[in-house]
């Protein structure tokens, strides 16, 4: 990506992500553009080692979760087609956050909560769990069932 581009992911009140775009390190911005679909929020985005970009969140619809897909051109499209459900075991919609990193191995590892059972909000916190999911660039790729270009 160029010096001076941002991209920045933002939840709506539809509950959706759309992403912003600035060419001049933030001083103007672009957008909305729609990243996702409404109840898939909120994430973010990182770049992994292959220059790819991705994207993950949480899946507040069934299957309830965490959810991530790639772009191959600097976050000027998204292949969403080719999403992939990272996990589909949260109990409820409060779940998401999904966020990660790529670790100097390749390995990329994405961490999402789910909220558990919800009984009052005196435990609201009881039953809250945190997942870690760690998998490769490979791996993803295979996922998305995407045809791959030829080395």
């Amino acid at each position: 990506m160029e010096d001076d581009k941002l991209l920045a992911h933002v939840r709506t009140g539809q509950h959706n992500i759309v992403q912003y775009v600035s060419h001049d390190k933030g001083r103007n911005w672009q957008g909305p553009t729609e990243v996702t679909e409404p109840g898939q929020q909120p994430g973010g985005a990182f770049r992994l080692q292959s220059g790819n970009l991705l994207s993950t969140w949480g899946n507040r619809r069934a299957p309830f979760g965490a959810v991530a897909m790639l772009s191959h051109d600097n976050g000027e499209t998204w292949d969403y087609d080719h999403r992939v459900s990272l996990a589909w075991d949260a109990h409820n919609p409060d779940c998401g956050y999904a966020n990660g990193a790529q670790a100097g191995d390749g390995t990329i590892v994405v961490t999402y909560y789910d909220m558990g059972e919800k009984s009052s909000y005196r435990n609201l916190w009881d039953k809250s769990r945190v997942f870690v999911v760690r998998f490769t660039e490979e791996e993803f790729l295979a996922a998305t069932g995407a045809p791959q270009a030829e080395p």
